[in-house]
């Protein structure tokens, strides 16, 4: 229930202008809608949480109203209370269900006390409780005009004064907490006119009517809804006492669904709908529509008993059935011949006592499926289950010939068969070996159609040729004999192992480069990579297979370089680059460290301030380091070249203390070194 406490209050919007408050809240804590009846004024309002709702039943509701000639608001009611229990045993009808749910929800005892317990479970059953008390309220109030003045929900404005516009002003009298005031405007002049229910349909269903109106569009309008329905088109009664809302699972929210049973189908019977407003109001009766309930039941399903062939090569069906509805028809005999879940045809159309069928035409070479279909005077079927009949064949297709075949570079095998001529064939399997004398594997899972097949095998076994061969069955899985061997022999296209590089040496402007050599015999060269930072891989150097060891002095810039190294055959086969190694080179010469750093703590804003000297040009930052006591300094923070002063604001007290340095990091990636240590210390 706790999803209509949406809904009742998306129907409070839509039903006519949302109440503003006089806070720039996102989240209103009253709505409230107005109608016009020329002569009145009603209002409705509602409270959007549990703990508004009991604010406004302990305290009321205060309704002010400014009009034309007025500079200020005059109250016209309130504090407006909900009625005590006697005033609802002595003000409303108790009988009926509405007014028993409101006053149930607001003066029931609550099953679960939320300070009873610290239990988490204990306050989430509190809280749904409690959500649902309100949605059973708000909907209650809304399906009933009485029951919403009972909650103190509704009030009639009667004393108009001659004055037709007016601003209306709600809020709780409460000064414990701020609650927003929901203010409305009103013009008298738009006279409330009542609404149909728009786009009814109705559907008939077997022993029942689906009737069905669009949701969306209707729920601007209305809360709720009631159904009648006519035998004859004339005289309608209600079918629902209570207003009707289906929930927003049904038809995906896009329609209100409601089904009435009857007790014939084919008769026509006529529907009509009324929607009930926020208000208690009945809108204006909906369009009439009809329809008839229709025969939607089959008659129970055929069982096959027998599918066999006969001594003249056709095909005898016998079925079972206990189809004894008087409108059972007779009985269809489908065929197919393509496949166990379609291309069915009808064969034969039969009368309600047959039991059995014989099939003059079935196929010699391929699979007959059968099955057996009852009906009824509507068309409604029943199907049995399906059944299949070879007719025998022991004859083999011939041994398939002329296999040819190849590999390619990347083991894709491709070979080909003379294609069998037998009007019964089904396909070929398709067998492969390691070797001439080797156990032969089915690599294909069932007959494939056609002369072609493509394989894959690895490059890299040590046996170079492949072995294949293939056998042809018929629709009966009748096999032919096995074809002769084919063998295809694999390329030679085994990739050299990778090099392996180490880590670089950085002496003065050289790098020096070590690698580990590919160990595969047939490598010729090794090929040298380099690549600057954000660039493209470029060659260096070609090297002998025996070379280990290359120094790289064409050094362009300062910078970060990757190198790689791959190994080529005598094939012209490369290994691939081997994983990178990376170095960062610098030129020899340091930018000067700051000078002058000093700190002290400020007392006003309870942090630690460095300071410090630097008159050095260029675009830089000061990259600050700081350690616990004597440790290590790392990386602390940062601030702009323009800046000589960092404001430490984690600085807490600790046993150790604390050691600072200072950086300078150039745009063009030089730095200088690290300024003299500042330690602070804190006294015992």
């Amino acid at each position: 229930m706790k999803k209509y406490v949406l809904v009742a209050l998306m129907g409070l919007a839509n039903t006519a202008v949302l109440a503003q408050t006089e806070t720039d809240s996102l989240q209103n804590d009253l709505v409230m809608i107005a109608r016009s009846y020329g002569d009145s004024i009603i209002l409705r309002w509602a409270p959007t949480s549990y703990h508004v709702w009991q604010l406004g039943n302990k305290h009321g509701y205060v309704l002010e109203r400014w009009h034309a000639g007025m500079n200020r608001y005059e109250r016209i009611a309130g504090p407006i209370l909900p009625y005590t229990l006697a005033e609802w045993k002595a003000k409303t009808d108790t009988t009926d269900v509405t007014v028993s749910i409101a006053a149930e929800v607001l003066h029931g005892e609550r099953a679960v006390d939320p300070a009873a317990s610290d239990a988490m479970g204990r306050k989430i059953m509190a809280h749904q409780e409690q959500n649902n008390r309100l949605a059973f309220a708000l909907m209650a109030a809304d399906f009933s005009a009485p029951v919403s003045k009972a909650l103190g929900l509704r009030y009639s404005d009667k004393d108009l004064k001659g004055h037709k516009r007016f601003i209306y002003r709600l809020y709780i009298p409460y000064a414990g907490e701020k609650i927003d005031t929901a203010k409305l405007y009103v013009d008298a002049n738009h006279v409330y006119e009542p609404f149909p229910v728009r786009e009814v349909r109705a559907e008939g269903k077997d022993l029942s009517i689906e009737i069905s109106w669009n949701k969306p569009l209707n729920d601007q309008l209305f809360s709720a809804y009631y159904i009648e329905k006519s035998e004859d088109g004339k005289g309608f009664r209600r079918l629902n006492e209570r207003p009707f809302r289906s929930d927003d699972q049904v038809a995906e929210g896009l329609l209100h669904l409601y089904q009435d049973s009857v007790e014939t189908n084919g008769k026509t019977y006529w529907y009509r709908v009324i929607g009930l407003t926020s208000f208690g109001d009945e809108g204006v009766v909906s369009a009439v529509v009809s329809a008839e309930a229709k025969d939607l039941t089959p008659p129970a399903p055929p069982v096959v008993v027998t599918s066999k062939e006969t001594s003249d090569h056709k095909v005898l069906i016998e079925w079972k059935t206990d189809a004894g509805e008087s409108d059972h028809a007779g009985f269809y005999v489908l065929k197919s011949n393509d496949n166990v879940n379609s291309g069915f045809v009808q064969i034969a159309e039969l009368k309600s006592n047959a039991r059995s069928f014989t099939d003059p035409n079935p196929s010699a070479f391929r699979p007959n499926y059968y099955k057996v279909v009852a009906f009824d005077m509507n068309k409604n079927q029943s199907e049995s289950m399906i059944t299949m009949t070879l007719l025998r064949d022991d004859t083999p297709p011939a041994t398939p010939t002329g296999l040819i075949g190849e590999i390619d570079s990347l083991g894709i095998v491709s070979f080909a068969w003379d294609l069998g001529k037998e009007e019964d064939l089904k396909g070929y399997r398709v067998y492969r070996a390691n070797g001439r004398d080797r156990e032969f594997i089915q690599i294909t899972k069932g007959p494939i159609p056609g002369n072609f097949y493509t394989d894959t095998v690895s490059l890299t076994t040590i046996g170079k040729k492949v072995y294949y061969k293939v056998a042809a069955f018929d629709f009966n899985y009748n096999p032919s004999g096995y074809s002769e061997i084919l063998a295809l022999e694999r390329p030679d296209y085994h990739p050299p192992v990778k090099p392996v590089m180490k880590q670089p040496v950085i002496k003065k402007d050289t790098v020096q480069l070590h690698w580990t050599r590919s160990t595969s015999d047939d490598v010729v060269r090794h090929i040298l990579f380099r690549r600057v930072a954000g660039a493209e891989w470029q060659p260096i150097a070609t090297l002998t297979d025996s070379a280990s060891i290359y120094y790289d002095t064409n050094i362009q810039f300062d910078g970060r370089y990757s190198y790689a190294i791959e190994a080529v055959d005598v094939n012209g086969l490369t290994s691939g680059k081997s994983a990178p190694v990376n170095v960062r080179f610098r030129n020899a010469s340091m930018k000067s460290p700051v000078s002058g750093l000093a700190g002290e703590f400020s007392k006003d804003t309870k942090n630690f301030i460095l300071s410090w000297q630097y008159g050095g040009e260029g675009k830089f930052k000061f990259v600050i380091f700081r350690g616990e006591g004597n440790g290590d300094l790392v990386p602390y923070g940062s601030v702009p070249g323009t800046e000589r002063q960092f404001q430490d604001l984690e600085f807490f007290l600790n046993e150790g203390g604390y050691s600072y340095a200072v950086k300078v990091l150039f745009e063009d990636g030089t730095e200088s070194g690290l300024s003299e240590k500042l330690t602070v210390s804190f006294k015992n």
